[in-house]
This record gives C-alpha cells, sequence and structure tokens, in this order.
C-alpha cells in the first residue's frame, strides 16, 4: 500500500497478488535478499521514530540480508 510516497511491507492483502511477489537471492545457507517488482530491495529505512522494510534499495546492504528460519 502507498503511503506518502512511500511503499512499507505490510499484510494487507488476502491474497497473492503482483506487489505480494518478490525474487530471491540466496546470500548464504540461511539468508536471503527479497527484490521487489521494482527491481529494488527490501531494506530496512529509517523515517523519523520508524523503521519500515521498504523496496527502497538498488543494492543489497546489511539491512537488504534476511534470516531463513526454519519453523518445526
Amino acid at each position: 500500500i502507498r503511503r506518502s510516497g512511500n511503499d512499507p511491507v505490510e499484510a494487507a492483502t488476502a491474497s497473492i497478488d503482483a506487489f505480494s511477489r518478490f525474487t530471491v537471492t540466496k546470500l548464504d545457507e540461511n539468508t536471503v535478499a527479497l527484490q521487489a517488482d521494482n527491481g529494488m530491495y527490501l531494506s530496512r529505512v529509517r523515517r523519523g521514530d520508524l523503521d519500515p522494510i521498504e523496496a527502497a534499495n538498488a543494492t543489497i546492504d546489511t539491512f537488504s540480508r534476511f534470516r531463513i528460519t526454519r519453523l518445526q
């Protein structure tokens, strides 16, 4: 959902749509980066007192790395 010119990640739809799909880049055994339909990588972004996750980075940085954890 677009909010004030930003695209934070939110659980906002009941079904999978084009904006719910990401290209997964495996970085190591347990870590991935997720690339959105706009070509940007998901990353934590500082916005005042908030740190939303947005598709805002052209490259993979520290805040674009997501750990995969298998739940039993």
